[in-house]
């Protein structure tokens, strides 16, 4: 009779935590040159998953935010709702030329 090849070992058990007793907490802050009410939007699949299983706060960065010689996208526009474009830092380079911000950073 042929042998059998060896079981591959189990894998380990990780215990599952406890429920908190309350709502999930989740902190929204969205990227440069972006707002509250855009994250909103882009977040709602998770918004939607999560239901009343959780609790949202957005932020706002604190830095104005300004397009690199351009408008924002009109799309952009209507998802900020007529709020301001905003970042949460900001990033200087030793290049004073013309070139595109972007193309200064990287």
């Amino acid at each position: 009779q042929e042998a059998r090849p060896a079981k591959p070992p189990a894998p380990p058990v990780v215990p599952v935590p406890a429920p908190l007793g309350r709502k999930i907490r989740v902190l929204g802050l969205h990227g440069g040159g972006s707002n509250s009410n855009i994250l909103k939007y882009q977040v709602t699949p998770l918004k939607r998953i999560l239901g009343e299983e959780a609790e949202w706060d957005f932020l706002n960065g604190g830095r104005d935010w300004k397009f690199d010689g351009h408008e924002p996208p009109e799309i952009m526009k209507t998802l900020a709702s007529g709020l301001p474009f905003y970042g949460w830092y900001g990033v200087q380079t030793g290049d004073s030329s013309d070139r595109p911000y972007r193309e200064k950073l990287f």
